[in-house]
């Protein structure tokens, strides 16, 4: 799971001086895509195992969190936040 998250975060750092709001919304839609299906798995794989571990979880709950926070963001935030800084009326 770490090496799946570490290299979104490189592909992320490297687009983001990007205007382009498409992008970073697809960005935003693929961290929400693979964080619910980490869940999913994880929750399946804890609920189906013989051993339960309470630590397991932690694991279960910080990814339904991040699965949730991203399904939030880029459900209910308006287009112009993806646009970035730049293109803002104040």
């Amino acid at each position: 799971y770490g090496a799946l998250i570490l290299g979104q975060a490189l592909i992320v750092w490297h687009v983001r001086g990007c205007a382009d709001g498409a992008m970073r919304r697809g960005i935003v839609r693929a961290y929400f895509v693979v964080f619910t299906l980490t869940f999913l798995v994880l929750l399946r794989s804890h609920l189906t195992d013989d051993h339960w571990h309470l630590s397991n979880w932690l694991n279960v709950f910080m990814f339904g969190g991040l699965a949730a926070f991203y399904g939030w963001f880029y459900s209910v935030s308006p287009p112009p936040i993806f646009e970035g800084l730049d293109k803002v009326i104040i």
